[in-house]
């Protein structure tokens, strides 16, 4: 036991030490990297986004548009579900930004984690991409979008993000475990090459009791991007041949993750971080009803409590979130070593209640946020309340087996940070 707390506290001291660490990264990258594709390091022009998505923006921030006019300018992937899918890259773009992605992962500049879950892949922030690329994306195309397609999950308050690309390949990660992300929304983009296999998976929401039962499957196409709620559980079957290649995007709304932290389902302990932190930020909240959020808001404020939301700043803009939850250093291990394997760890899903173990295994840690719990020993019950957490009166999850398409049992929720 006291060994286990030694490794917790080191485990705890690295979490705090993640944002610094990321900043020497980008502050060394930006210094001593040389780019192929310095074109990607434009402001990001229309060129570079398909017809379609263009077509859908422009009619987002036209006068009377509406969901219904929206719908007719992009796939439904599911009605029920609320996963849509429109082309947003062109290829040419997708191309240029793939070789960009591959000379930086063969050259020796210190490489961050993107998530708790994937072992490989780029942060974009670290490598410069957020101004030019990422941020442009989300104000001038990303928020119209969602403030039509998701209202009530802070589509139309989108302040910050957490942009990112995995790979999937032989002898590196081939699949992912379902879990649910730290996002108000999500934008998942197939960015290339020539592969095999890989679907996403998409359950309900997490705290629903049969959120794994009949998974709907989506075959990635590449430059289309699939949109979905960050509390849908959803993964990605093993990849057959080749090499996968897609582009995340975490869209946060502080004014809903303000009032209830998606990763512990309560009001937010906040520490400063750097960057946009978790999405969170330290504004004197107004009282705003965002009640109608979610089923998942719904069932957790009652049906119509007021929650709140950042007061604007002069010039009608809020502060640029730059915090993030103690929640993320707060979880002990009901057993097991945890040693660079940080997914299951910073949840309240971790109560040591009910004997769940559900773990996935992962293919090593490369230093950056740590992987998906692996090996035995954690127990607990995913939260229930976002895109990322525990909750106090969700429901208890046991392990649903649901078989996938390679015959293998799909295990419970995981949460992604």
């Amino acid at each position: 036991m006291w060994a286990q707390m030694v490794e917790l506290e080191q485990e705890v001291e690295r979490r705090r030490r993640l944002g610094q660490e990321s900043a020497a990264r980008k502050a060394l990258i930006a210094s001593s990297y040389h780019p192929a594709r310095p074109e990607v390091y434009d402001s990001l022009q229309d060129a570079a986004l398909a017809p379609e998505f263009l077509a859908v923006a422009e009619y987002s921030v036209s006068p009377g548009a509406d969901l219904k006019g929206l719908l007719q300018r992009l796939e439904t992937v599911s009605e029920e579900k609320r996963i849509y899918r429109v082309p947003v890259f062109t290829a040419p773009f997708c191309q240029a930004l793939l070789e960009e992605l591959e000379h930086f992962e063969q050259s020796d500049m210190p490489k961050g984690r993107p998530n708790t879950m994937n072992n490989y892949g780029v942060l974009l922030h670290e490598l410069g991409l957020d101004e030019p690329l990422m941020t442009p994306l989300r104000e001038r195309f990303l928020q119209p979008l969602m403030a039509l397609l998701y209202p009530d999950c802070g589509g139309g308050q989108l302040d910050s993000h957490r942009a990112f690309v995995v790979k999937y390949a032989p002898g590196q990660d081939l699949e992912l475990g379902c879990h649910y992300d730290n996002a108000e929304l999500t934008l998942n983009v197939a960015l290339g090459k020539v592969f095999t296999g890989g679907a996403l998976y998409f359950g309900g929401l997490f705290q629903a009791p049969a959120a794994l039962t009949e998974p709907l499957e989506v075959e990635h196409v590449v430059g289309q991007g699939v949109l979905h709620r960050g509390g849908q559980l959803h993964g990605a079957r093993p990849l057959g041949t080749g090499e996968r290649w897609n582009l995340v995007v975490w869209l946060r709304a502080s004014a809903v993750r303000n009032r209830l932290c998606p990763m512990c389902c309560h009001e937010p302990d906040l520490v400063d971080d750097e960057g946009f932190g978790d999405g969170f930020t330290r504004e004197e909240p107004a009282t705003v009803d965002v009640c109608a959020l979610t089923e998942l808001a719904w069932a957790q404020c009652g049906g119509g409590r007021q929650v709140r939301a950042p007061l604007p700043l002069a010039g009608g803009r809020n502060k640029t979130p730059t915090a993030y939850c103690t929640c993320w250093l707060k979880a002990v291990p009901a057993s097991g070593s945890f040693s660079g394997q940080t997914c299951c760890l910073s949840s309240g899903l971790l109560e040591a209640e009910s004997g769940m173990g559900r773990q996935r295994g992962s293919q090593g840690s490369r230093g950056g946020e740590g992987a998906a719990a692996q090996g035995g020993g954690f127990r607990g019950r995913p939260a229930s309340a976002d895109p990322a957490e525990s909750s106090r009166q969700s429901p208890q999850y046991h392990s649903v087996p649901t078989p996938s398409v390679t015959g293998s049992w799909m295990r419970g929720p995981e949460r992604s940070e």
